[in-house]
């Protein structure tokens, strides 16, 4: 036993010192890489779908929790208002109870028995008038007290909570009445004056009005959300300025088909 430890000691020591070689820096940092790579199946105690849902007409959506973890679970639910989304000022408000007027997750805590799924309903009570971003999470946690075993005996629900992974689920409200509208702005940019986010996957600048033959398309992959304005990468906002007209391909959030929008100059 003792001799086995040395010996470990010797392999660990002679690891360390060939991983401090420059020309095996690459080769101990892919070790390192395939070993977090084997990690996610032990960390995934659970799983959490669809990661992006958008609440239908009657404000409501639902998203299904699965239990991976060979014990029961204790679950807790935030939801977080992402303000300013799809852009460089994005940032996440965390709302207390997962409850708010606009937002409320039911159940926002419960027992995830092992291989057992949950469903988790998400009700807005206030009509939008624009567009809004949330994010809900689900992160594994230790039980409450008044579930935890005084007695000594074994706990049904999972006092241990380790290195786990917390879930997000993209949340969208839509607007009691949508309203696409982007119209170009002197600096090059387009501005979202309607009240729904759009979806943008190619923009195409024209030589004439209302001659598609006279576009030429490039990919743009971005999203404007209500209020806010954006730059395409795919254009300068010279060439753009230059432009009789501006089309624009966007994914329809209710039939996910591909359509064409117009903007006027």
């Amino acid at each position: 036993m003792e001799e086995s430890r040395h010996q470990t000691l010797r392999y660990g020591n002679s690891f360390a010192l060939f991983c401090k070689k420059k020309f095996a820096r690459l080769l101990c940092f892919s070790l390192i890489l395939m070993t977090f790579l084997s990690m996610p199946a032990a960390l995934a105690n659970m799983s959490v779908y669809p990661m992006e849902v958008t609440l239908n007409s009657q404000g409501a959506a639902q998203v299904q929790t699965l239990s991976q973890s060979g014990e029961a679970q204790f679950i807790k639910v935030s939801i977080k208002r992402i303000d300013r989304p799809a852009t460089q000022f994005e940032k996440e408000i965390l709302i207390e109870d997962a409850v708010s007027h606009s937002l409320i997750a039911t159940p926002d805590k419960f027992a995830l028995a092992s291989g057992s799924q949950r469903i988790i309903r998400l009700i807005s009570l206030q009509p939008q008038e624009k567009e809004t971003a949330w994010r809900v999470y689900f992160e594994a946690v230790g039980a409450p007290e008044e579930l935890k075993d005084n007695t000594g005996q074994e706990n049904k629900i999972s006092n241990q909570v380790g290195i786990n992974l917390v879930w997000g689920v993209l949340v969208h409200i839509p607007p009691k009445h949508a309203v696409l509208s982007l119209i170009p702005l002197s600096s090059g940019d387009v501005k979202n004056n309607g009240t729904v986010r759009m979806v943008i996957r190619e923009v195409a600048l024209c030589l004439q009005k209302n001659s598609s033959g006279s576009c030429q398309w490039k990919q743009e992959h971005a999203t404007v959300y209500p209020d806010e304005t954006l730059r395409f990468k795919a254009w300068t906002p010279a060439e753009i300025n230059a432009a009789q007209e501006i089309r624009i391909k966007y994914v329809d959030q209710k039939t996910r088909n591909m359509n064409e929008y117009v903007l006027g100059k």
